[in-house]
């Protein structure tokens, strides 16, 4: 994986089709599974630019970066939680809301339940469009 700084560095508007490419080369990374800051953090910042192309990232790096947020996850960490909500609602990723709500809110911490709830309330409406609201 790039560095961070690399990834921070990148134009805020890019075609979908380079935004596309750095999300591949993220996911074909087998150290991408592993929870680090700089992972999550890449992910959030090539998700900002994948919004400001306006159009939805191809439905299969989708799955795979769905997947990925799954493996990602941890039950107690809210920090983490609202990041890969972040990523999950400028990707429009839905599936990632039943992942969590399917998880059970009883093995998460207080600090996590309440984010889950906040996030889950929040998108639960509009998380397949993530321009949803905007006009057209």
């Amino acid at each position: 994986m790039k560095t961070l700084e690399y990834y921070r560095s990148l134009p805020d508007v890019m075609s979908s089709t380079e935004v596309a490419a750095e999300f591949e080369e993220i996911l074909n990374d087998p150290d991408c599974a592993h929870i680090s800051h700089d992972t999550v953090a890449v992910l959030s910042e090539l998700s900002e630019r994948q919004w400001n192309t306006y159009t939805l990232l191809d439905n299969g790096v989708r799955g795979e970066v769905e997947r990925l947020l799954e493996k990602l996850w941890r039950d107690d960490d809210a920090n983490l939680a609202e990041i890969l909500f972040g990523v999950a609602g400028l990707l429009g990723l839905p599936s990632f809301l039943s992942f969590v709500s399917l998880r059970g809110v009883a093995r998460m911490s207080a600090a996590v339940q309440s984010v889950v709830a906040e996030c889950v309330a929040e998108l639960q409406e509009t998380i397949a469009d993530p321009y949803s609201g905007l006009p057209r």
